[in-house]
């Protein structure tokens, strides 16, 4: 068994070069299978990391065997369609990649407390590297301007034209019109292969870069944190934004002082009706300009949940099948609704517990019990994990965390430093930023 004990830098460590090298493997185009090889890789160095080491990875763990069976049972019971199938397939795989990346960090933080220092720096190495290009890529969103910018990725050029998932990694979009809803308004598409998968990777990487900065100057941190709201919101995904805005709302609640507490008491009132006055012209445009994905978005969560209650409640339907009229599988944009769709209610409930139930358990008696009264190191903490859920969460609802394995791994590498950084018997003293 190797050990995990010790102090290492980023590049001893392949998880966390990984993960600070997604820009690359975006414009590479090979996430897709980068992360599987690291997770085998992880693997063979230490079979340690597949024994499940807490509530959330225990239903992980369960999460895939469901699915699995369920896929089993569409197989032998019926007649399923191979691509759907090995489109399952691959979904299962990238719950099981994040399951390994968790738990190779989640013993990682629990014999040396130094660690999280890496997850900060590559969170904030990607964070830097989105703020830049979202910048340099910001007149012409907001402009309405080149309905889209892309380039191919070396795997789109070494090999011919793909089609489904595959042919999404030839090409990486910076700006590009969201096809979901027959919206042409220009979004920003970076790091991700879709604009809600770009704004949760600027926003978890965001909350690691806060902690990183917690050594500089405030002005710092507040304009970091300025920029990565800028940023997601010029992926004009509403789900994110108003995510990032809770999540910035409670950093401040933990760090604001009495006086400025007292002042934020008084302007409320002129704030609320200042924002009557001129925010809903605003939220018409954003709503009217969304109208059509908001509409298809419904009628898939409507026509998943029928599907599965009319077929297969217990177990779902083993796969996400597709419809003639709709240009996404049943099931899609929603992490629970795609597990509900192809693993049922068993599948449904165990992502709850994992996603929802778990976590927020753990968070609510760290974040809010423990850091707000503690010291200055647990608010860091309990402020920058908060909000970074915050964010998880908001994907979790709107999008499938078993789609891309950049997410996914993203993701569940967050919630493993969630379920680390607020146990009850974490060496708090040792997460020093």
């Amino acid at each position: 068994m190797k050990s995990f004990a010790g102090p290492s830098s980023m590049r001893d460590d392949v998880a966390i070069l990984s993960i600070a090298l997604l820009p690359l493997w975006w414009i590479a185009g090979v996430d897709f299978i980068i992360y599987h090889l690291v997770a085998l890789w992880l693997i063979y160095k230490a079979p340690i990391v597949l024994k499940p080491r807490d509530a959330l990875h225990f239903s992980l763990l369960l999460l895939i065997f469901a699915l699995t069976v369920s896929l089993i049972i569409s197989v032998f019971g019926g007649d399923t369609d191979s691509f759907r199938m090995i489109a399952a397939l691959n979904n299962v795989s990238i719950i099981g990649v994040g399951y390994v990346y968790y738990g190779h960090i989640r013993k990682r933080l629990d014999v040396d407390g130094n660690y999280v220092k890496l997850i900060w720096k590559a969170g904030f190495i990607i964070a830097c590297m989105f703020i830049v290009v979202a910048l340099s890529l910001s007149t012409t969103v907001m402009r309405g301007g080149a309905p889209e910018i892309s380039v191919p990725t070396l795997f789109g050029l070494a090999v011919p034209k793909l089609p489904g998932l595959l042919g999404t990694y030839q090409r990486a979009y910076f700006v590009s019109a969201d096809w979901f809803g027959g919206d042409n308004t220009p979004r920003l598409f970076i790091f991700a292969p879709f604009a809600t998968g770009s704004a949760v990777v600027a926003a978890i990487t965001g909350y690691m870069g806060y902690a990183h900065l917690q050594t500089k100057r405030a002005w710092a941190r507040l304009l970091f944190l300025g920029l990565i709201f800028l940023a997601v919101a010029l992926t004009l995904t509403r789900g994110a934004i108003a995510a990032l805005v809770l999540g910035f709302a409670f950093l401040a609640f933990l760090r604001i002082g009495k006086l400025a507490l007292l002042l934020l008491i008084v302007a409320l009132p002129f704030l609320i009706v200042l924002s009557i006055a001129v925010l809903p012209s605003y939220f018409d445009q954003v709503l009217e300009m969304r109208e059509g994905s908001s509409n298809l978005r419904l009628l898939i969560y409507r026509m998943s949940f029928e599907m599965v209650v009319d077929n297969n409640p217990l177990f779902g339907l083993g796969v996400k099948p597709r419809e003639d009229s709709l240009g996404i599988p049943i099931g899609s944009h929603s992490t629970f609704l795609s597990v509900l769709v192809r693993g049922g209610f068993v599948s449904f409930f165990i992502a709850i517990s994992a996603f929802v139930i778990v976590p927020l358990k753990r968070l609510l008696g760290f974040s809010v019990l423990r850091g707000v009264k503690k010291t200055y190191d647990q608010r860091i903490v309990a402020g920058t994990i908060m909000g970074g859920y915050i964010s998880c969460l908001a994907f979790l609802i709107l999008q499938d965390v078993d789609a891309y394995a950049s997410i996914g791994v993203l993701i569940m590498v967050f919630l493993s430093v969630i379920m680390a950084l607020s146990a009850p018997n974490a060496r708090l003293r040792s997460y020093h930023v």
